[in-house]
């Protein structure tokens, strides 16, 4: 949630202080910081994972080596984008969707981020390895530190110094490196378990590492993947203002799925928890717990955008643009109806022992975005651009999403079954 605002108060902040089109240049390069932390996300996994076993095998020496190692390793890969990005800036920023009013803006904000590229891999594979070394409020004050310095410096960047998108990259950069100077104060004091040594490159230790993370780390890049094709065909199909009108619906969006994800994986390890022991009672009651509060949030996420939306887009947007601000607020609430079947069923249910199964939708389909922006191109057309720049990667979205529906589902079958018949279905006695 915390690192998905960074993105949002760089666009929020460069609306206000530079304009709307700078603002759709910020939602242009986000692919490519989705790209740094997926990178920080699959090595982050794998080093943590491996990092432990050794720590429980009391081989704290190849604990120290793989994380130093690691560290190492990713520094080089940071430096190694950041010169290909300055090397390949142009290009670049064009295949991302830059062009016409937003490509300079583009050009910039990419410009004044890339040189920070170590940062952003680094501070999110040392705040989950930190949590490893046994610190996870350090982990949390440390990003939530980062962030407010983002809103800091943003803002001083923006509207004292005038720096427009470029100094919003570089408060951006600012607030990572930030976060990896607290993190390495950590690792270099005397407090932790496993620190910098001296190492022997290990090559062959990340055929074991990469396949640890790679489901995370690739999940966190169709993220990216997914904001580029967007950006790209709504670009082509409805220009700039199509892309202004969409890029205030994703940022409204992540808040949303976040706060609903919250309530879901934070209820996720109580139910599983009751329902190892077999507290049959107590397991139901948080179930009705969560699902009261998907119930509740469900009609105030709906209501809010329904009759705010105006006012929502309002923060994005001036009042000297008002058709373009009426166009942003009608999308919004055409859009707002998805979140009746986001937030119906972004509940959780029980899995035995193991976890609470839950199941939730991601509404950034294309056929909603057609709904509400087909004010401004014919449904044909965009569709058509979609067949031609990612149909196959929303297939997949698609197959993987009715999947969790048969899951969902059929976690909902054994929950309102009586508890003998679950201990049968999962060969389990004596709960």
């Amino acid at each position: 949630m915390v690192f998905s605002l960074y993105s949002i108060v760089d666009g929020l902040m460069v609306a206000k202080g530079v304009g709307e089109y700078a603002m759709a240049a910020v939602n242009l390069a986000v692919p490519f910081t989705n790209v740094l932390f997926s990178i920080g996300v699959i090595f982050a996994v794998g080093t943590s994972t491996i990092i432990a076993i050794y720590l429980g095998q009391n081989q704290g020496e190849k604990a120290n080596s793989l994380f130093s190692q690691n560290i190492v390793l990713l520094t080089c890969v940071g430096l190694t984008i950041t010169v290909l990005v300055f090397v390949f800036l142009e290009p670049f920023a064009v295949l991302l969707g830059a062009k016409g009013v937003t490509y300079q803006y583009t050009i910039d904000y990419l410009r004044g981020l890339a040189p920070f590229a170590l940062c952003f891999i680094i501070s999110y594979n040392m705040e989950v390895l930190i949590k490893t070394d046994g610190y996870p409020r350090l982990a949390i004050l440390t990003v939530i530190t980062g962030c407010l310095a983002n809103c800091v410096l943003d803002y001083i960047a923006i509207f004292v110094l005038n720096l427009g998108v470029w100094g919003a990259a570089v408060a951006t950069g600012l607030s990572q490196l930030l976060t990896c100077i607290i993190y390495l104060r950590h690792f270099l004091g005397g407090h932790n378990t496993f620190h910098f040594v001296k190492f022997r490159m290990d090559w062959g230790i990340y055929k074991r590492l990469i396949p640890l993370g790679f489901a995370d780390g690739v999940t966190e890049l169709c993220n990216g993947v997914m904001i580029f094709l967007f950006n790209r065909v709504i670009l082509r199909c409805l220009g700039d203002d199509g892309l202004v009108c969409y890029t205030i619906i994703a940022y409204v969006n992540t808040l949303i799925i976040n706060t609903m994800l919250g309530i879901s994986q934070g209820s996720q390890p109580l139910v599983s928890y009751h329902y190892g022991k077999g507290d049959v009672a107590g397991y139901k009651k948080l179930l009705r717990y969560g699902f009261t509060a998907v119930g509740i949030m469900t009609a105030v996420i709906f209501a809010g955008v329904m009759i705010f939306a105006p006012q929502i887009a309002g923060i994005f947007l001036g009042a000297e643009k008002p058709e373009l601000l009426g166009s942003a607020a009608g999308a919004l609430r055409r859009y707002g109806l998805c979140y009746l079947l986001l937030c119906g069923i972004h509940g959780g249910t029980a899995a035995h022992g193991n976890e609470a199964i839950g199941f939730e939708i991601e509404p950034v389909g294309f056929a909603q975005v057609v709904r509400v922006l087909k004010h401004a191109a014919s449904e044909k057309q965009v569709l058509y651009e979609l067949a031609a720049g990612g149909l196959q990667v929303i297939g997949k979205m698609f197959l993987e999403h009715f999947k969790q529906a048969l899951v969902f589902l059929g976690g909902f079958d054994l929950f309102l079954r009586p508890q003998d018949d679950r201990d049968q279905v999962f060969g389990i006695d004596g709960l």
